[in-house]
């Protein structure tokens, strides 16, 4: 028996002792030194893929779904310093086996790259023949928080929906420049302007049925809408309807207990007489509004919306019908929501001072036209000894409900 010095007695004493206690405490016992050294030592310990039991290194063996694919796993994984010894095993079960190892979360930089490198070198070990680079799969053992992102079909249908709203908006705003280039192409000069009167007439219904019209209010306004005349009008008949919901007149209107003054039928004429004598009048259904004020003016002065040719709808061959203020409104200035509920009379001639300034060039034009056309007749009229000024030009009455007034 050889000579054991006091010493090596001394040492081997030790490191039974360290084996039992690293034996007792588990794999992890040196953990907290190498952590305070800053690095991780990887612990793999391979095993037979087919068995059950858990593995003591503190990392479990995972049966993957793929044939012969051997996952080593460990929740938590810490740093140890005991050395791992691999199973023998043949070469078959290890063949396609995938070695997934988790990294500590509090692993950055070299520490990292150092865990990386061991943990390589194990499962080199390890495997033996069978490994490959792909061999070791390494994961993060943090919890990333997956970012939601929308689906592909609602990301489609919001730009899409995007991009028609700004179409529509790009389509509104080219079609309103137009409309205002196209005004003003067509301006008079500042001199003109003073020549154009909007008018508009509301109306109450009077006699046993309601149904004779009878004036209530009468408004003018200049050629950028500035109101010249606004006044309520008496009216010497027992008024039986009184059209609120339409013409916005109430009792308290025509009795002088509104803001706007109630004048006689008489002085309501002088006063649209003076504003409008020389002047071309601009309205809707002009031919009710005259009757009713029961005056009278010059034909070729009279700018009628509902009466011109491009405002009408067709009603059959070679026929037209008057359209209402309000579609006129809405499809050429593109003004929604006027005359929504009750009407108001200086807004009304407002508006149908508007439609006449977008086509003035064209009405212009073609008021010279028939002009032409009239003095032809007239000369050819009085060279076969007799006279027919309007024939064949004469506009077509237009009554109180198909000029658009409800």
């Amino acid at each position: 028996m050889p000579f054991i010095s006091k010493a090596a007695k001394k040492q081997m004493r030790l490191r039974r002792a360290k084996a039992a206690a690293a034996a007792k405490n588990g794999p992890h016992a040196d953990s907290k030194q190498q952590e305070h050294e800053g690095t991780t030592e990887p612990t793999i310990k391979l095993s037979d893929p087919t068995a059950s039991t858990p593995n003591p290194s503190g990392f479990r063996i995972i049966k993957s779904t793929k044939k012969s694919d051997t996952k080593i796993d460990s929740k938590s994984p810490k740093p140890s310093n005991s050395s791992t010894s691999a199973s023998s095993a043949s070469s078959d079960p290890l063949s396609n086996t995938i070695i997934k190892v988790t990294i500590p979360s509090n692993l950055t930089g070299p520490a990292l790259r150092t865990f990386r490198k061991k943990s390589r070198r194990l499962a080199k070990q390890k495997l033996g023949p069978s490994y490959t680079d792909s061999s070791v799969v390494f994961r993060s053992s943090s919890t990333l928080q997956k970012r939601k992102f929308a689906s592909i079909n609602d990301a489609v249908k919001k730009s899409s929906s995007d991009a028609l709203k700004a179409s529509e908006d790009l389509k509104k705003l080219k079609r309103t420049e137009n409309l205002a280039r196209k005004i003003s192409s067509q301006q008079p000069s500042d001199s003109d302007k003073s020549l154009y009167v909007g008018l508009d007439c509301e109306m109450v219904g009077v006699g046993s049925s309601g149904s004779k019209s009878v004036l209530a209010r009468v408004s003018l306004t200049d050629y950028e809408g500035k109101t010249l005349l606004d006044t309520h009008v008496k009216v010497s008949e027992k008024v039986t309807d009184f059209r609120t919901h339409v013409s916005g007149i109430r009792p308290s209107d025509i009795k002088n207990k509104s803001s706007i003054a109630a004048v006689t039928l008489r002085k309501a004429q002088e006063m649209v007489i003076d504003v409008i004598e020389g002047k071309v009048v601009v309205g809707h259904g002009l031919s009710n509004d005259f009757k009713c004020l029961m005056i009278d003016h010059p034909k070729y002065m009279i700018r009628d919306t509902a009466k011109f040719r491009p405002y009408m709808r067709k009603a059959g061959t070679g026929k037209y019908k008057p359209r209402k203020l309000r579609d006129l409104v809405k499809d050429f200035l593109g003004e929604v929501g006027f005359q929504e509920g009750k009407h108001d009379s200086c807004e009304d001639a407002h508006a149908a001072m508007k439609l006449y300034r977008l086509k003035r060039g064209e009405w212009e034009r073609e008021m010279e036209e028939k002009a032409k056309k009239s003095k032809k007749r007239v000369s050819k009229g009085t060279k076969g000894g007799f006279k027919n000024v309007n024939r064949g030009d004469e506009e077509p009455e237009v009554s109180e409900e198909d000029s658009g007034e409800e």
